[in-house]
């Protein structure tokens, strides 16, 4: 086990305990595999049998889990207790809901996600559940040990996109970059000691030109690289953590207009980076990055999401230690088959009014 793991969990549930008791609640219960694995570090696929966190603001955790799982649950190296369920669907007093049963109170105000999936959400209305982002609003704000591990799989995903860049040629189709993935998978297991399956992804796509004015279609490996701005993009989640770097890139002498758009777009860019500093809010960077583009005359034709924050949408105040991508200015003009010049970055937002950080290259 990773040394100091265990505090950066204790870390984390005592903040949502604080969090629970500061909103009055009983108990939290959590289904998301994503937020158990943030809690515990507990890799668990649900698949179609319900399986439940519950958090109160003092006392043992309580995993709420089919027999089936039990054993794997015992393991997980932190305080706790299990309680566990015949099976899915089960005969009345041996469903989850009985076992639910025995932790949660008649009279006990409960949260739940949002993202809880509506079957349970039913299932569970006569406990009356409040819907809290409570493990949501939490990751907002990274702590030093996720900084770092951001940083490395900032680091991974740049070494990803030199490897798309190193295998583009015109003439050539994209998937010579797709066949770099296994040598981009081989330094991630050298530099981490593991590729760990359940919570580690590689996606390196290259969208060649004029399919990089459609972000959304998902690249074929016959596109063939020709004239007009590619787009490179490399996405991973290393171990649990994640980062993005996308690049426009030419491999022909650019026109006129081809050159004035890209140079806008980094002008927009570093717009956007001069404001990331602490207490700025998305919507500010958002709007002085569009003004912008409205005086070049752009504005008409980008699909703009300037400022991707990790954040919760009601949340203003985004840059509290954590961290923000800027991703896609896209000048990018479908009627007339035109192709994108598109940026992202994984940032680093700081304290005491400094620039961000930018983490990977």
């Amino acid at each position: 086990m990773e040394t100091g793991i265990l505090d950066e969990y204790e870390l984390r549930l005592n903040k949502l305990r604080r969090l629970i008791e500061h909103k009055e609640l009983d108990a939290k219960l959590i289904t998301s595999t994503d937020s158990i694995f943030y809690l515990t570090g507990f890799r668990y696929q649900p698949f179609e049998r319900p399986f439940f966190l519950v958090v109160r603001p003092e006392g043992d955790l309580v995993f709420v889990t089919p027999r089936l799982e039990a054993e794997n649950v015992a393991a997980i190296p932190l305080q706790h207790r299990i309680l566990e369920y015949t099976e899915y669907p089960a005969r009345e007093g041996e469903t989850f809901l009985d076992a639910l049963a025995q932790v949660i109170g008649e009279h006990d105000v409960i949260a739940v996600e949002p993202s809880m999936p509506a079957e349970l959400m039913r299932a569970l209305d006569h406990f009356f559940p409040m819907v809290e982002p409570l493990v949501e609003r939490l990751r907002l704000i990274k702590s030093p040990y996720e900084i770092s591990r951001i940083e490395r799989a900032a680091r991974f995903c740049d070494l990803g996109l030199r490897m798309v860049m190193d295998a583009v040629r015109i003439g050539t189709s994209i998937q010579g970059g797709y066949d770099r993935i296994p040598e981009l998978r081989n330094a991630i297991v050298k530099g981490e000691g593991k590729f760990d399956q359940h919570t580690s992804s590689i996606w390196l796509g290259v969208w060649a030109a004029p399919f990089s004015a459609q972000p959304h279609r998902f690249p074929e490996p016959t596109d063939i690289f020709g004239e007009g701005p590619n787009v490179g993009l490399s996405f991973l989640r290393v171990n649990g953590y994640s980062a993005e770097t996308e690049r426009t890139f030419f491999l022909h002498r650019t026109s006129g207009d081809q050159a004035a758009v890209f140079a806008t777009m980094l002008a927009a860019r570093n717009i956007a980076y001069d404001m990331l500093r602490h207490g700025v809010s998305a919507h500010e960077v958002d709007h002085k990055v569009m003004s912008f583009l409205v005086l070049k005359d752009l504005a008409e034709i980008c699909c703009t999401g300037p400022v991707t924050v990790s954040a919760w949408p009601d949340t203003k105040d985004w840059a509290q230690r954590g961290y923000v991508q800027l991703v896609n200015w896209q000048a990018a003009n479908p009627i007339h088959g035109t192709a994108d010049a598109r940026l992202a970055q994984t940032v680093k937002a700081l304290n005491g009014g400094e620039q961000g950080q930018i983490m990977n290259r």
